[in-house]
C-alpha cells in the first residue's frame, strides 16, 4: 500500500493519484533513502528517550528540510508527525 503524503490515506500500490484527495502519489523511495530515514527516526527516538528532546527535534527538522527540498513526500509524511510530537514535548513546561 502507498500512503498519501497529503491526506495520509492508504492507496493500492499501482495507484498514481490518491483515491481520496486526488493528490499525486510519489514513487516508493529507494532502500538507501529508507535506511537513512529509519536511522534519523531511530536517532531522534533515542535522543528523546535520553531526555535530549531539543536535539531530537533538531535532527528531525534537518531531515524534514532535506526531504521537502527533494520533494520526497513519502518521507515528509513519515518524519513530520514525529517532529510535531517532539515539538509539542519541547514546548511543554517540565
Amino acid at each position: 500500500m502507498t500512503i498519501c503524503a497529503n491526506c495520509g490515506r492508504e492507496n493500492p500500490d499501482d495507484a498514481r493519484f490518491c483515491n481520496v484527495c486526488a493528490a499525486p502519489l510519489e514513487a516508493v523511495p529507494s532502500s538507501r533513502e529508507q535506511r537513512k530515514t529509519v536511522t534519523v527516526l531511530f536517532l531522534a527516538e533515542f535522543l528523546a528517550s535520553a531526555g535530549r528532546t531539543n536535539e531530537a527535534a533538531e535532527a528531525l527538522e534537518r531531515a524534514l528540510e532535506r526531504y521537502e527540498r527533494k520533494k520526497n513526500l513519502a518521507m515528509v509524511a513519515q518524519v513530520r508527525p514525529r517532529l510535531e510530537k517532539l515539538r509539542a514535548a519541547v514546548s511543554q513546561p517540565h
